[in-house]
């Protein structure tokens, strides 16, 4: 890894990780028959519903309960499956492939992912402190063989609330997260932001770099990249180590290599000039990052990144994004109290397109070559917007209800049954089991989502559970099977 600074040294990165069984628990499981091949299609990797060959695999429901999470006992919050053709009939066969809850705390994080035969997830840790306290807040990254059987821990860390990701490049499966390091500048420990990878076979981990600041992962699990900012430590007039608040480097990590490539460097003191760089997205493998100028040269610029070549494309910053479906030259962004769609040619921006007036906070979430859909921050709604109409259009609800707010997981879409469809945790007013695994299909081109069908399912041993509890918000009895 080419850097302009002196050496700073990690001294702490092994402690992060425990390679114990949580809670001393007995992984034992009865195979499921009928598994799909390993080399089957997955589709909809990483979130909280997967498909691959034959057969849907879902998180059942959102569940808070994280203090109950026993290996195979509780079943809400546990991936399911079922086949993909009995979805939503009433009379079908669900099976529970992970007996454990799918948690954790970060935002922008996304949920499980199959690669092959084996199947890869995060749930809260179960052991306990020496105060009898179950370490919740603790996160265990697992794998387990995709008959449900095999079930092992990769690591387990102390903060649950850091982002992650499950990549698999070369045919190795490797977990990305964000942590911390102790560093030392001037003989003084320093903590922070550090990226670490983990080969999910063999367990071997390395420090991938510290002294972090921005931190972004491909949304869709279409890049095996990570895209980070680095603090930059220079020499001062006197000799000492010093961080450079107003600079920093842009590099990219692929999961599996040797070291980070540079993207876009700082400036230097002996130029007179500062650059700030910040990632905004990572989108199949380009980044697209803002630059601040400071010095001998000012102002901001907007960027993309193909390899380590960098394109200038606007003279201004963009933050909150998403890239065009067909063409990686055009995003949508809010302005001024609009979507608008905003394209760039010979490293030009051309005149904005507004799409919609929408003046509230929003959460990009998919977009497709006819629709940008969007979430409201405040009630966290699933809205969408035609990007095809060619004027200034109202925007849609595009689901029944709304999704499970202060969650890790996200709005899903998939094509399902040959129709395409969000697919979420529904929290929504006049909604009887709330929390639980909802689909809604998007009919046709120009049709919002006009119902929705429940996937999440209540077994056995959930509504012995509910029962004991005296919850009685659930109607138990008839909770069985999808509506």
């Amino acid at each position: 890894m080419s850097k302009k600074l002196l050496a700073v040294i990690a001294l702490v990165v092994a402690s992060l990780f425990v390679f114990t069984a949580c809670g001393g628990e007995d992984y034992k499981f009865d195979a499921l028959e009928n598994n799909p091949s390993a080399s089957a299609l997955v589709s909809s990797n990483g979130g909280s519903y997967v498909q691959k060959g034959e057969y849907s695999y879902f998180i059942n429901g959102a569940e808070d309960g994280t203090d109950k999470n026993t290996f195979g006992t509780y079943h809400k919050g546990s991936i399911v499956r079922v086949k993909t053709s009995d979805l939503t009939k009433k009379e079908r066969v669900v099976e529970t492939v992970v007996p454990k809850i799918i948690y954790a705390e970060e935002a922008n994080s996304s949920g499980f992912y199959i690669y092959g035969d084996k199947i890869y997830y995060t749930t809260p840790n179960s052991g306990k402190d020496t105060q009898g306290n179950v370490q919740m807040t603790k996160l265990d990254f697992m794998m387990a063989n995709i008959n449900g059987t095999g079930t092992k821990i990769i690591a387990t860390v102390d903060d649950n609330t850091q982002a992650f990701r499950f990549i698999q490049n070369n045919d190795k499966v490797y977990l990305l997260y964000v942590g911390t390091a102790d560093v030392e500048i001037n003989e003084q420990k320093t903590s922070t932001t550090a990226i670490y990878e983990v080969n999910c076979d063999t367990k071997e981990q390395k420090l991938v770099d510290d002294n972090v600041e921005t931190v972004v992962f491909d949304k869709y699990e279409n890049s095996n990249s990570v895209a980070y900012t680095k603090k930059v430590v220079t020499e001062g007039i006197d000799g000492k180590q010093v961080v450079e608040t107003e600079c920093n480097n842009l590099y990219k990590y692929t999961a599996g290599a040797s070291e980070s490539k540079l993207i876009a460097e700082a400036g230097s003191a002996e130029e007179l000039q500062y650059v700030k760089h910040t990632p905004v997205s990572l989108t199949d493998e380009v980044v697209y990052f803002n630059s601040t100028y400071k010095g001998k040269k000012s102002g901001n610029e907007f960027n993309k990144a193909v390899g380590t070549t960098v394109t200038k494309l606007a003279s201004n910053h963009y933050t909150n994004i998403i890239v065009s479906a067909d063409n990686q030259d055009v995003i949508f962004t809010q302005s001024s109290g609009y979507i608008v769609k905003q394209a760039f040619e010979d490293g030009k921006a051309k005149k904005e397109e507004k799409i919609c007036a929408e003046a509230g906070d929003i959460k990009f979430e998919y977009v497709t070559n006819d629709y940008v859909y969007y979430s409201l921050v405040e009630g966290y709604t699933l809205h969408r917007a035609d990007v095809t109409a060619g004027d200034v259009v109202s925007s849609q609800k595009a689901i029944v209800g709304q999704m499970k707010t202060t969650l890790w997981a996200s709005y899903d879409f998939a094509s399902i049954n040959g129709k395409f469809c969000a697919i979420y945790f529904n929290d929504g007013e006049d909604i009887d089991h709330i929390n639980y695994m909802y689909i809604s299909w998007f009919e046709q081109v120009g049709e919002s989502a006009v119902s929705a069908k429940r996937i999440g399912y209540l077994s056995k041993n959930e509504q012995n559970y509910v029962i004991e509890e005296g919850d009685d918000s659930y109607a138990v009895d008839e909770f069985t099977s999808a509506e």
